[in-house]
């Protein structure tokens, strides 16, 4: 099933793309317990749940990566970077945030 929902980057709204079908095995232990996050948390199905949890979690990550490129870029890495200039610090965010 293929269908035009919003897409997120970061936490923002960045358009409209087509979903992609996934499919994902679980315990039914574990299926219980997310239909009960359902309910209290107010998502309209475990499928909505998901789809958020997973947003979440990639952005995390993203985020991390991202911390460490500028950290390596400032050099904090035990010198493992370079000291960069404000500028190329501006220049770095403006390439990874605002592409």
């Amino acid at each position: 099933m293929i269908s035009n929902s919003n897409i997120y980057k970061n936490g923002e709204h960045t358009g409209c793309m087509a979903n992609q079908l996934v499919n994902l095995r679980i315990s039914s232990s574990l299926l219980t317990r997310t239909r009960k996050l359902v309910k209290q948390d107010g998502f309209n199905n475990v499928q909505d749940l998901l789809k958020n949890a997973l947003r979440d979690f990639v952005n995390k990550r993203e985020l991390e990566q991202n911390i460490i490129q500028l950290k390596k870029l400032y050099g904090s890495q035990k010198g493992k970077g370079k000291i960069a200039t404000k500028e190329e610090l501006d220049e770095h965010i403006r390439k990874v945030y605002m592409p």
